[in-house]
């Protein structure tokens, strides 16, 4: 799902991302029928001339939709949200607005709110079965206060399973602040029975070389 007032529209956005950041370069396509010694039936590697285009690669392996976080249903109508919910087998929810200077109340739609919609789309049955959705929120070390006095002991040393509410007090930017938020969502669906994993990926940034 991305942003976007068309799927197609949702599909180029995708396709230039993974273009912009060269994920499409290095793409073996594998052949099931391939066997050993039979040249005929080899998988292309890279480099090959018959080796499938990005066009043909993303139309084989990706469905876009449109959409908008910040929107009830995630900016879809009853009928397609309830058509994906049946149609889907987990949720990687990576969606967020990321801007270190904005408030949080101009970041509680996309990034709260949002991640409320998800929760929503994981837990609502197709037309004719219950079907109920895994999904794995990527939030982001930024949960974490920067303030040394958020932090009891010396060296400083933060487990997974901490006390969220204990760093509330020291958040300062509204983007963290969000993400805070929607992982307490996360935890409260999670008690709840839905099946949730959290990852808090660190800073990354591209290879120098």
């Amino acid at each position: 799902l991305a942003r976007a007032n068309s799927n197609n529209a949702a599909k180029d956005r995708i396709v230039k991302t993974l273009q912009k950041y060269h994920l499409l370069d290095r793409l073996v396509v594998a052949n099931p029928q391939a066997q050993p010694g039979n040249q005929e039936n080899q998988s292309p590697q890279v480099g090959d001339a018959d080796e499938y285009d990005d066009e043909r690669l993303v139309d084989t392996k990706l469905v876009a939709v449109a959409g908008d976080f910040s929107k009830p249903l995630l900016g879809m109508d009853n009928m397609q949200f309830k058509s994906l919910a049946l149609e889907i087998d987990s949720i990687i929810h990576c969606g967020a607005e990321v801007n270190l200077m904005k408030p949080y109340a101009s970041l509680k739609e996309p990034n709260v709110l949002g991640t409320q919609e998800i929760l929503r789309l994981a837990t609502t049955n197709g037309f004719v079965k219950t079907k109920v959705k895994p999904v794995h929120y990527i939030s982001t070390n930024g949960i974490f206060p920067v303030d040394v006095s958020a932090y009891p002991e010396h060296p400083i040393c933060v487990k997974e399973d901490v006390v969220l509410e204990n760093f509330a007090p020291h958040l300062k930017e509204g983007y963290a602040m969000t993400k805070w938020v929607a992982e307490k969502l996360c935890m409260m669906a999670e008690e709840r029975g839905l099946p949730i994993s959290v990852l808090r990926p660190g800073n990354m940034a591209g290879s120098a070389s």
